[in-house]
């Protein structure tokens, strides 16, 4: 699975290869509304927007687990705290389940 893994790596390199540079011509971006414009290759506009696209996919994903990271917090110092209670030698406090 790892070879087939690594060999679909290799195709889409390739294909990013090959798009650069069939791809190396300048075009002008205009950043609207700030005043700003970038003449930059055809390739370097469309890698970018990946780029761009995939970090603000990884921000959304990590703000949506905020949740079940915070939980997950709360489950590990409950843990740690009946943890010392049992190293203390003061036994198991009785816990509803749920």
């Amino acid at each position: 699975m790892k070879l087939i893994g690594w060999i679909v790596i290799g195709l889409v390199g390739i294909a990013f290869v090959a798009f650069a540079t069939h791809n190396y011509h300048l075009v002008e971006a205009n950043l609207w509304p700030a005043p700003l414009v970038l003449s930059l290759p055809v390739y370097g506009l469309v890698f970018g927007g990946i780029v761009l696209g995939f970090l603000g996919g990884a921000l959304v994903a990590w703000m949506g687990g905020g949740k079940g990271r915070r939980k997950t917090r709360e489950i590990r110092r409950a843990a740690r705290k009946l943890e010392r209670q049992v190293e203390a030698g003061g036994g198991v406090p009785a816990v509803r389940a749920g």
